[in-house]
């Protein structure tokens, strides 16, 4: 194409304005002019269709500005239904909308290719932006000055460390970390103030925590949010039926959480035996990772109506909550809280302990709080999670639940149903408004933004710093 073109192209020259027969000189002269335009043609064809093409697409993949590359663990079978698994998804997915970010797994697995992946429980958008974020992170973590994200607790902070991950290569290092008493595991502090440029918490509770125990670094509040696409009460079934068979026709009272003394089961089934009788409407259906036998064991004079469900599908999740009538969760203390906030953003009436993490959300205007006045030795049966000597352990400090306080709340809410149920549609609407992921994305984008200017740009953090995080 080249050549047809540099054929079709006139030089003036003398011997075209005349009869005059050209030298072979002005031959050579038109021969040499012509090779030249066809060079000059193929190499503008090889910057426009190869060149121009390759720069473009590595700027725009792999830009210079607010890159992140974000660590979680969140694909083996049954993580799905953890805290930090939710967590991460719900982080990760509305975040790619505001920034370029890849997700790297940390057991350096594809996690999409195993039947078994617990990714096939979640939504196919969901499934889809994963995947894309996911393929990015399989680029960009080969590059330098990225921001890290380290969800996971400090503990496990000493595994990137070692030269496989590169570590050091990573302009600036966050840790999203929480815990749910008055101290932190021992060995935390110095691997945050040794490794890390600033954490991330949930709660003030946990800001004020981590400052009390010694962390130097930034501390930013960063709280949890949910997909209002499926925690939505108005596009799922109630089916009381399908999960409540044995007392269908009861006002039901549900407990979600994991079977441990932190979540204060003991005081719940002790509270509702107490306060509920068989003759009564009512019902507790508690659906728990790990079921112990206390359950069976629980003493039960009036033979109140206790009963266990089955597993339950991640899909199903939203249809439970919307197929109940109130919430319950006298829990000693909460890094976030999340069955609390997914049952608030429901509808549901939601009585839960007003302390530790649980206090960006629980009030009077929105919930049923349970107060609480003292502190007690936190894990009495699982001291061996905090690790350290006696003196540490007894350090850990976590809400003593008043078993009173908890029949009182129960009893409100089933003798007030028509106000407890307004008090639900009161804390739909404030979930709906401030606690969906994407409100939640929001403040992350802004506090990257605050450590692009600060770090990559070299501008002060105080010139862009947002009290409201910090």
């Amino acid at each position: 194409m080249g050549f047809l073109v540099a054929r079709r192209v006139q030089f003036p020259c003398e011997w075209e304005s005349s009869n005059k027969k050209p030298t072979n000189l002005e031959t050579e002269d038109y021969s040499r002019w012509k090779y030249i335009m066809v060079a000059m043609w193929y190499l503008m064809c090889f910057w426009f269709f190869v060149v121009f093409p390759f720069v473009v697409v590595n700027w725009v993949s792999v830009p210079n500005e607010l890159t992140v590359v974000w660590s979680a663990t969140i694909q083996q079978q049954g993580m799905i239904g953890a805290g930090f698994a939710h967590e991460a998804i719900d982080f990760l997915v509305p975040l790619s909308k505001h920034v370029y970010v890849g997700w790297v797994n940390e057991r350096a697995l594809n996690p999409f290719k195993a039947e078994d992946s617990a990714f096939h429980d979640l939504k196919a958008s969901d499934q889809v932006v994963l995947r894309n974020i996911y393929n990015q992170g399989l680029e960009i973590r080969r590059y330098d000055n990225q921001i890290l994200m380290l969800q996971f607790q400090p503990s496990y902070y000493e595994r990137f460390l070692s030269d496989y991950y590169n570590f050091k290569k990573y302009k600036y290092k966050i840790g999203r970390c929480m815990f749910e008493t008055t101290s932190v595991p021992q060995g935390w502090v110095q691997m945050i103030n040794d490794h890390l440029d600033e954490i991330w918490v949930p709660s003030k509770f946990q800001k004020a925590v981590f400052l009390k125990e010694g962390v130097k670094k930034p501390i930013v509040v960063i709280k949890e949010g949910f997909d209002p696409d499926i925690f939505n009460r108005k596009s799922v079934p109630r089916n009381k039926e399908k999960f409540f068979k044995h007392c269908s026709r009861d006002f039901v009272f549900i407990a979600s959480s994991k079977w441990e003394d932190r979540k204060g089961w003991d005081v719940l089934l002790e509270a509702f035996a107490e306060e509920f009788t068989g003759i009564e409407r009512v019902c507790l259906a508690i659906r728990s990772t790990g079921l112990q036998d206390e359950l069976d064991s629980v003493h039960n004079p009036n033979h109140a109506r206790i009963i266990k469900l089955g597993r339950i599908p991640a899909e199903d999740y939203p249809s439970y909550y919307a197929s109940a009538d109130a919430f319950v969760l006298p829990t000693h203390g909460e890094g976030w809280g999340r069955t609390p906030m997914e049952a608030m953003a429901m509808g549901l009436p939601t009585i839960a302990s007003k302390w530790s993490g649980l206090t960006e959300f629980i009030s009077a205007d929105y919930a049923i709080p349970i107060n609480v006045t003292e502190v007690e030795p936190a894990f009495p049966r699982e001291q061996e999670k905090l690790g350290g000597g006696k003196s540490m352990r007894n350090s850990h400090k976590w809400a003593r639940i008043d078993k009173y306080a908890v029949r009182g709340a129960m009893r409100w809410v089933f003798n007030n149903q028509h106000a407890a149920r307004a008090l639900g549609d009161k804390a739909e609407r404030y979930m709906h408004t401030h606690y969906t992921r994407d409100v939640i994305a929001e403040d992350m984008h802004k506090r990257l933004l605050q450590i692009y200017h600060m770090v990559f740009r070299s501008r002060d953090i105080s010139e862009s710093q947002d009290h409201d995080l910090l």
